[in-house]
């Protein structure tokens, strides 16, 4: 982790330095390695001010506050971002336990069974043929279609190259099926 002091509109002692780098190093258990830390410290009109900057990888926190007294500031403001990091570490690691629990062998379902009819069944391929799949408009492989006497026709559309297929429903009427190509 990466801890930067500053000030503005003041001097920045060694006693304030000290208490800002103990402070923050107890939210280094909740940063990564990756994360930086900037510390501001500033005075306006009487108010001493703490700004704190944490900014990881994945995430930007930040907390400020204003008292009467800076070391008082620079308490409060790692308190409300040591809550905020809480909070977020507490988040990630639930989401990841509950993925763990949903992917572990016994919330899994059993490996689907099938019958021996619907097997028997699969193996009797009727009839096999190679499909030339050319680029036409689809009034060009409809007509194409009724020429040939098909009872069905693929082709790949010409305005937006998607591959369907043309087959006659009931009642004679054509159905269009839009295939989905893996890639």
């Amino acid at each position: 982790m990466n801890l930067s002091i500053s000030a503005r509109h003041m001097e920045l002692t060694d006693g304030l330095r000290s208490h800002a780098e103990e402070r923050c190093e107890k939210l280094t258990r909740l940063l990564d390695d990756q994360s930086r830390l900037h510390v501001t410290l500033s005075v306006e009109r009487n108010l001493q001010i703490a700004d704190i900057i944490a900014k990881g990888p994945r995430t930007l926190f930040q907390a400020q506050e204003r008292s009467d007294d800076m070391y008082a500031a620079i308490d409060r403001a790692t308190t409300k971002l040591e809550r905020q990091l809480r909070r977020d570490h507490d988040k990630r690691t639930e989401a990841k336990a509950r993925v763990q629990k949903l992917t572990s062998p016994d919330n899994l379902a059993p490996e689907p069974t099938v019958s021996e009819a619907l097997l028997e069944s699969l193996g009797r391929i009727e009839e096999t043929r190679d499909i030339n799949v050319e680029t036409l408009p689809e009034y060009e492989a409809i007509r194409l279609m009724e020429d040939h006497d098909e009872p069905l026709w693929a082709y790949r559309d010409v305005v937006d190259g998607r591959l369907r297929i043309l087959t006659r429903g009931t009642g004679e009427k054509l159905r269009r099926f839009d295939l989905i190509e893996n890639q």
